[in-house]
């Protein structure tokens, strides 16, 4: 079983994936952890000052800054890495027999369309899970995040990635992750009917 948790930053989708992982005993699969074993971090003053810039993880560099033409085209090939990676991950972990969450904005159509090759690739069920709250809640969370935070993602990341965020057309769950944890899981377990 594949269960996709797709969503903008911010919205709770992380919290959620690593719940229903924990609940299933599924692999959990998170382009934020792929991103930080690809790429160093360096504050915007280092990533500036240094040669080699695709090395360094743009989008924690310029957390909120206005992205040059260059730091957006890093940014844009530095993402499919990323996805390239935590792809191979999940295929390796689904070919050895394990249930796998994978947690990722999926903010493009192509992405979520390649998790639903792999699990076609290997006979297993697929499900989609978008996490979805008010804009306020996410600023609030954001700002609550502290430094060694897993996510690059601040307040102006969700808002640029709200710009370009493709919509889900294939069947999937909303989950409004403003409820208790424990309600958002217990959602998600009966919407993919996951039983003990």
């Amino acid at each position: 079983m594949i269960i996709v948790f797709c969503g903008l930053p911010g919205t709770g989708k992380s919290v959620v994936a690593s719940a229903v992982a924990k609940r299933t005993g599924a692999a959990h699969v998170v382009t934020d952890a792929v991103r930080r074993k690809l790429f160093l971090h360096a504050g915007f003053a280092e990533f500036k000052r240094l040669g080699n810039k695709f090395v360094y993880d743009v989008e924690r560099a310029h957390a909120g800054r206005e992205l040059s033409a260059e730091a957006q085209r890093i940014m844009d090939a530095q993402r499919e890495v990323v996805y390239n990676a935590f792809f191979m991950l999940a295929d390796e972990l689904s070919r050895a027999g394990k249930d796998i969450v994978l947690d990722a904005t999926f903010y493009r159509e192509a992405h979520r369309r390649r998790a639903l090759a792999l699990a076609h690739r290997l006979g297993q069920k697929i499900f989609f899970i978008q996490t979805v709250c008010p804009d306020e809640i996410v600023l609030r969370r954001m700002e609550n995040r502290g430094k060694n935070s897993i996510s690059n993602a601040r307040y102006a990341v969700y808002l640029q990635y709200k710009k370009t965020f493709e919509p889900l057309r294939g069947p999937h769950t909303l989950v409004d992750t403003t409820h208790p944890l424990h309600e958002s899981v217990d959602y998600v377990l009966g919407k993919i009917r996951w039983r003990k």
